[in-house]
């Protein structure tokens, strides 16, 4: 499996109109991808992680060729423009191989 963190700092007053975005991304975009495994949206994220009202997204992918024919999408690239617009600064991104999904708790 393969997937991507991103770090998202709205702008002021922007965060709800960031997870409308995103909410909207998953009704528009999500019914047409292939190898998608699951995404999470966390709001508020993990306070070390991040300053309030920031938003910490995961997705995950079945492969590492799912994930680039996604991030290669040029409506995709429209979608991330757009959510650009209402950021303080570009996403964070962090992709890379996923080894492990725990299905259940693991005593962390």
């Amino acid at each position: 499996m393969y997937g991507t963190l991103y770090h998202l700092q709205p702008r002021q007053g922007q965060q709800q109109a960031v997870l409308d975005h995103l909410f909207r991304w998953e009704q528009e975009h999500l019914p047409q991808l292939t190898g998608y495994v699951g995404g999470y949206v966390l709001e508020p994220p993990v306070k070390v992680l991040s300053a309030p009202g920031d938003i910490l997204v995961i997705m995950v992918f079945d492969s590492q060729a799912a994930y680039t024919r996604h991030r290669d999408d040029p409506e995709q690239d429209r979608w991330e423009q757009h959510l650009q617009d209402l950021l303080e600064h570009a996403p964070q991104w962090h992709e890379g191989e996923i080894t492990e999904l725990f299905a259940e708790a693991h005593g962390l």
